[in-house]
């Protein structure tokens, strides 16, 4: 995997970042973070919204029929959405189409009045996200668009200090030098590592970093760059670029390997990772292959990552 797609696929989630707080390490603080809403609609409508993201660019009736709508209160959420700025329609006679959900065959609609065939798209210049990827011993932040499409240059530092201020302080320059004036200023941050992590936020297991209690790098990252800020499992990062923005667009159910410093593996089911409580500690790593074989790193002996 490349130091910049790595980087870009962490961008679907800054949409979803937080903001605000202080603590940068020990007991989880109580503190609420404050979270960005692009726009703030009904459930079904976000569906949509994220529908177009994923499947645009894409005509009304294949996109009523994926979410099960009829035709008029489709047309009553695209319009909204057209009228918030979120979306907009693609220029008459254009051929650009998007991938459908995998085994998704369009019915012909019965009802035959209605808006033309006009494809959907999102309106992707209208916000600016940063991505950083804290990736063995390097930082690589990245501006990206609403469609995860860079702006611009990403910038790749290696680490120069692993202490939370360190990576915090070094984040905040890097992210002041890779931002475009001339972009719309950036919604949100997201951050994607090698670890555990609670909240969103709170990074309690990090073994790469070599933080022996947990950090609050979210808040810390808010505090030093006035951005709102989410902190994620860079494979689960992976795994949600590949779903939204990816090679796995429409498809039902995958995995992703990773095989690096270690071994890492997480699961997609509809769009979205499967959680359990250990699935970012690395144990992959320590799946048994050769009873006789050395000891791992955590001392499992003849797992994958010896």
């Amino acid at each position: 995997m490349t130091a910049e797609r790595a980087d870009a696929r962490i961008e679907d989630s800054a949409g979803r970042a937080a903001g605000a707080a202080s603590t940068a390490s020990g007991a989880h603080s109580t503190r609420e973070l404050a979270y960005p809403h692009w726009f703030r609609k009904s459930e079904a409508t976000h569906n949509v919204a994220r529908g177009i993201m994923q499947y645009g660019p894409i005509a009304r009736t294949p996109l009523a029929q994926i979410f099960n709508l009829s035709q008029g209160a489709l047309s009553r959420i695209t319009s909204d959405l057209i009228y918030d700025g979120v979306i907009e329609e693609m220029p008459a006679g254009s051929v650009q189409a998007g991938r459908l959900p995998e085994g998704f065959e369009l019915h012909e609609s019965s009802e035959r009045r209605g808006r033309p065939q006009t494809a959907l798209r999102i309106r992707e210049d209208s916000h600016t996200f940063i991505g950083v990827n804290i990736h063995d011993q390097e930082i690589t932040v990245s501006q990206v668009n609403a469609m995860c499409r860079p702006i611009g240059s990403e910038l790749t530092e290696k680490i120069e200090g692993t202490a939370p201020e360190a990576v915090t302080a070094q984040i905040a320059r890097m992210v002041a030098q890779c931002t475009d004036a001339s972009a719309p200023k950036p919604t949100a941050m997201g951050v994607s590592l090698g670890g555990h992590i609670d909240d969103d936020r709170f990074v309690t297991y990090a073994p790469f970093l070599y933080w022996d209690a947990t950090v609050d790098l979210g808040a810390l990252l808010q505090e030093a760059t006035g951005i709102p800020t989410k902190v994620f499992n860079d494979l689960d990062s992976v795994l949600l670029y590949e779903c939204w923005f990816g090679d796995a667009i429409g498809v039902s159910r995958f995995a992703v390997i990773t095989i690096g410093a270690g071994v890492g593996y997480s699961l997609s089911a509809h769009g979205n990772p499967i959680d359990n409580p250990d699935k970012s500690y690395g144990l992959a790593g320590h799946v048994l292959i050769d009873p006789e074989g050395r000891a791992a790193r955590l001392g499992i002996s003849a797992a994958r990552s010896a």
